[in-house]
């Protein structure tokens, strides 16, 4: 899977072999940062609306969700 953060608050989750495409509407602002678990079942992304979230690949449900007081320019996972 290939995740797209967009500035219309969108991410795009998209099959790198397949058609497949998934247009998940995950924030209120800008998305700032995604980055992918290393099983690649779910990901996470930040955005200007100070939202820190975790989703299930490919469809988006939601998994974990924090408002942070600022927003969250970059994440990692470990």
């Amino acid at each position: 899977w290939l995740a797209v953060g967009m500035e219309n608050s969108n991410v795009e989750v998209l099959h790198v072999t397949k058609p497949d495409k998934y247009q998940l509407h995950l924030h209120e602002s800008c998305v700032l940062s995604l980055k992918f678990a290393h099983c690649g079942k779910w990901f996470v992304s930040t955005g200007k609306d100070n939202l820190l979230n975790a989703w299930r690949t490919p469809y988006g449900a939601s998994i974990f969700q924090s408002k942070e007081s600022s927003s969250v320019l970059s994440c990692d996972i470990s």
